[in-house]
């Protein structure tokens, strides 16, 4: 803005010099003060490249600034414009009715879950509960796969610069009173603000709310009874370094074989664990545990507990064929008897609305079975004083 009388002008919203000028008229150049506010905005630029298939690709920047993470994997966020032209210059235009800004109080929303074992919280000893679990988080592994317990992340190497990792996403989670998708199917107002207000406020014990990881907003935390079948088919996917072990090969290579037909390798294997070792001239036949989230080669301590603790597997006479029922029969005979009702955390999309039994506290802890699929995705908070939140699965207390 300008005072005495100055105007700005040039280079304006995407000018093409970027620069801009202000021009104080001579008889208030003496007494001039003047003010120029520049104000950040959400825009979008183009690659500059003009090879066709980069043509879709656009930087998000906010001001001056490219808004982008350090990851170690791929990461595309995929938007369906309302034409095939480059997507408009500033957030608020038409275009960007997939974009919506979020109020301050919503940092409020984010948290990371710590452990607290049922024994430490019915007996009132929260405090040192906290302190032995105080190191143990809820983590995501991705969108249809179980959550688990694990240490907590390391911050950042780099304290130079605010942000954080994949790992330390996938440790937070936004717990609210509706998954995003609820909010972001309301229509934009002119001022970009919400039909669906966001609704940041203290928790209440009995509230119904969702737990929506971080960097996967449209997906939530579902408490999921398993089948038989998928209580088997997890059962059987033993550790990394539990199972049987098979050698193969001159000189000898050592691999753990596992239950569920796949193996790991021990890079370097002692004499006597290569003594200890079932000669097995099939080895291929056992899947890699090589996948994204798999280590195939143990490390030295896996390896070395491993060739301490392993028997070796019980092979066919032609030595190409596992015998299971040997081989894994302490396990096998674990599988006998089904357990009861068995629970997985795992990631599904998000619904948008609670159930009405879930909304309304239900009858007797109980749901109706028609609207459990519904419910299976929302919780109950209770809180407990200054120990902690606890969160009960709306279908299944």
């Amino acid at each position: 803005e300008g005072r005495g009388g100055g105007e700005a002008a040039g280079g304006g919203e995407g000018g093409a010099s970027g620069f801009v000028s202000l021009e104080v008229p001579p008889s208030a150049a003496a007494t001039a003060d003047a003010t120029l506010l520049l104000t950040a905005g959400l825009r979008a630029e183009g690659v500059k490249d003009e090879r066709a298939k980069f043509a879709p690709l656009h930087a998000l920047l906010y001001g001056p600034l490219v808004l982008a993470t350090l990851t170690p994997g791929p990461r595309a966020l995929r938007v369906n414009p309302p034409s095939a032209g480059a997507l408009p210059g500033r957030v608020g235009s038409a275009g960007w009715e997939w974009v919506h800004p979020l109020p301050e109080a919503a940092r409020s929303e984010l948290v990371t879950l710590r452990l607290l074992s049922t024994t430490d919280w019915s007996s009132g000893s929260g405090s040192s509960g906290q302190q032995a679990h105080q190191r143990t988080v809820l983590v995501h592994t991705g969108s249809g796969r179980p959550a688990a317990f694990a240490h907590a992340p390391p911050l950042p190497p780099n304290r130079t610069r605010a942000g954080g990792s994949d790992a330390l996403h996938a440790a937070t989670f936004r717990l609210a009173f509706a998954p995003a998708v609820s909010i972001l199917a309301g229509t934009a107002t002119p001022a970009m603000g919400f039909v669906h207000a966001h609704r940041v406020a203290a928790l209440a014990e009995g509230d119904a709310v969702v737990l929506e990881p971080f960097d996967l907003p449209g997906s939530t935390l579902v408490a999921r009874r398993l089948s038989w079948e998928e209580w088997r088919e997890r059962a059987l996917r033993q550790p990394d370094g539990e199972g049987c072990l098979l050698q193969a090969f001159t000189p000898p290579q050592v691999w753990v074989a596992h239950a569920d037909g796949t193996r790991n390798f021990i890079p370097r294997p002692s004499e006597s664990c290569k003594g200890r070792a079932a000669l097995f001239s099939n080895v291929q036949a056992l899947r890699k545990r090589d996948g994204p989230a798999e280590m195939f080669a143990l490390d030295d301590a896996q390896s070395r507990a491993a060739c301490a603790r392993l028997s070796p597997c019980v092979v066919s006479a032609d030595g190409r064929s596992l015998d299971d029922a040997q081989s894994f029969a302490p396990l096998l005979a674990s599988l006998a008897s089904p357990p009861v009702d068995t629970l997985v955390l795992e990631l599904r999309p998000a619904s948008p609305t609670p159930p009405p039994t879930t909304a309304a506290g239900g009858a007797g802890g109980q749901t109706d079975p028609a609207e459990e699929r519904g419910a299976e995705q929302w919780w109950l908070a209770r809180l407990d004083g200054a120990r902690g939140l606890r969160l009960e699965s709306a279908a299944h207390r």
